[in-house]
């Protein structure tokens, strides 16, 4: 099912507000929430939003409405809020539901409810509950990883290179951060790192830090589609049959697809996974695309746009890592690991020819 057109409007986490939120959709008629259970979710895993799911009783017809919605709004954290604010997450993950979504072939949550002024983000969304998401600490699986790139691979092959990706303006092109971020970043990141990574890491590391600008416009060259930009674990539904749902598509861009092949490979899956097999994954993403379609893009361009992907990825544990650390618990920990396995992914792919 596509996902429903929703308006804009203040919300308020309450019967009376999700009343509303559901009507405006057109899901809930004559009745009315009566009451409203909230059940924190996510835990750690949504670093920008807070998300929570909402148990909900009804009085009068209430038709077809659902008994529980998945809700998220602003971090209750500052450092997440003002991040999220710079990103323009909100905006762009309510404009990807109503302008991408019903154009996508994915299965993805159905939108209810959506207000994505700054500082009033909030989504009321389908519960896909029944649908457990992966885990990017404990890694996925060799199988599971194919499934998710095979699947985002659709997304990708239905707007490559697609002249309506133009009238997308408002999601970003550039997978990298700003220059002033990656520059209060990089010192604390090579001090902690350098010895944790190795020196061949190390080096990869140095020489992209003086390539970002270069990786930057090596990027806009290559075909352009829609990524999901945050394709990891944590983000991703896995239902039976191989079901795969992406999910939180706050840093949707307009960019290479391999972005998100080289992002769910190398943060998602455990080099233990991948340790004798490191193109499978990657190799399913390119059979997808092809299969779908896209048959002038060769494996050489793929592995290419492999290498390509994982340089400008990199940018993100980078320039994260200082806020996961400061913040500790099971965020602290996931920035080591995904620091670790992206570069031994890069080592292993031997991403510095591109350098």
């Amino acid at each position: 099912m596509s996902p429903t057109p929703a308006r804009e409007g203040d919300f308020q986490l309450s019967p009376d507000g999700l009343t509303d939120a559901l009507r405006s959709s057109g899901v809930l008629g004559a009745g009315h929430v009566t009451v409203a259970r909230v059940e924190p979710i996510g835990g750690e895993a949504g670093l920008l939003s807070t998300t929570v799911r909402v148990h909900l009783d009804y009085a009068g017809d209430a038709g077809g409405a659902p008994p529980s919605v998945v809700v998220k709004s602003e971090s209750e954290r500052e450092v997440a809020r003002e991040f999220a604010a710079r990103l323009r997450a909100f905006e762009r993950e309510v404009r990807f539901y109503r302008e991408v979504a019903p154009r996508s072939p994915l299965r993805l949550a159905e939108l209810y409810f959506a207000d994505d002024r700054p500082g009033h983000g909030a989504l009321v969304m389908e519960d896909l509950s029944g649908r457990p998401a992966g885990d990017q600490l404990a890694g996925l699986s060799a199988h599971r990883a194919k499934a998710t790139v095979t699947e985002i691979a659709r997304l990708h092959a239905a707007w490559w290179d697609s002249p309506a990706l133009d009238g997308l303006s408002w999601m970003p092109a550039d997978p990298l951060r700003s220059d002033d971020d990656f520059a209060r970043a990089w010192t604390p990141f090579r001090e902690r790192y350098a010895d944790r990574i190795g020196p061949e890491a190390m080096a990869v590391a140095e020489a992209r830090a003086e390539a970002r600008g270069a990786i930057r416009d090596a990027v806009a060259r290559r075909p352009c589609t829609i990524a999901h930009g945050d394709l990891r674990g944590d983000n991703v539904l896995f239902g039976p049959d191989d079901e795969v749902i992406p999910i939180d598509w706050q840093l949707s861009l307009r960019t290479l697809g391999a972005l998100d092949a080289a992002r769910l490979i190398a943060g998602s899956e455990t080099p233990g996974e991948r340790r004798g097999h490191e193109m499978e994954a990657f190799a399913a993403w390119h059979d997808a695309l092809r299969a779908a379609g896209v048959d002038d893009y060769s494996w050489d361009e793929a592995l290419d746009d492999l290498r390509l992907g994982l340089l400008a990825y990199l940018d993100i544990p980078i320039c994260w890592h200082r806020n996961a650390i400061a913040h500790g618990g099971r965020e602290a920990a996931l920035i080591d690991l995904v620091i670790e396995r992206a570069f031994e992914l890069a080592l292993n792919v031997e991403a510095e020819r591109l350098l």
